[in-house]
Order: structure tokens, then sequence, then C-alpha cells
């Protein structure tokens, strides 16, 4: 697009106090509006890679026969002692508590014979 250029209006003016022209300012010229932004093609769309096949297609297709089952190792034999462990020993229960015997009763000695 080309500039947009305004016509100016109105008239040339003579001022009679002097005898020099005064022209009225030529209104704004203003450049055409920019053109719109160029943007550049929009950017392609990601390309992602195929999910890996499933775990058994890869197996049997590197395997002619299936794979052997896991082979575990067997469980460990239990311990084996030489003797078995003693019984426990338990201390022997504490002998009866023993108890002084009571005093023996008192003894009064016999009242006085009475004096006559």
């Amino acid at each position: 697009m080309g500039r947009y250029f305004f016509k100016p209006q109105g008239s040339l003016r003579i001022s009679s106090s002097t005898t020099s022209l005064q022209v009225p300012p030529p209104p704004p010229v203003y450049a055409s509006p920019p053109p719109p932004p160029v943007y550049a093609s929009p950017p392609p769309l990601p390309v992602y890679a195929s999910p890996p096949p499933p775990l058994e297609i890869i197996a049997n297709y590197h395997y002619s026969s299936p794979p052997p089952p896991p082979v575990y190792k067997s469980p460990p034999p239990p311990p084996v002692y030489s003797s078995p462990p003693p019984p426990p020993v338990y201390k022997s229960p504490p002998p009866p508590l023993v108890y002084k015997s009571p005093p023996p009763p008192l003894v009064y000695k016999s009242p006085p014979p009475p004096h006559y």
C-alpha cells in the first residue's frame, strides 16, 4: 500500500500588517499502517515413537520355543544341632519361711499368803 497524503485545505492569507505571506502549516501526513506481522508456518506436530510391542511378542520373536520356567532354589535345610539343647534350668523354690516360736506364756508369781 502506498502512503496516504492529505491535500492541504485553506487558502493563502495575506496579513494587512506585513507584506510577508503566512502559509498555514500543512496537516500532518501519516504513513500507511504497518503491514500485518508475518508469522512463520506453525511447527509440525511432534512425532512420537510408536510404543514398544508387548513383552510376549518380543519373547516369542527371539525364542523359537517359549522360555523355560524360572528355576527356584530349594529352601535351605533346617539347622542341624549336634545335640538337643538342654532343658531350661529353673532355680529351686525358696524354702518356706521359718517363724520363731511364740514366746512362752507369762508366768505369774503366786500371790503371797495372807498375814493373820
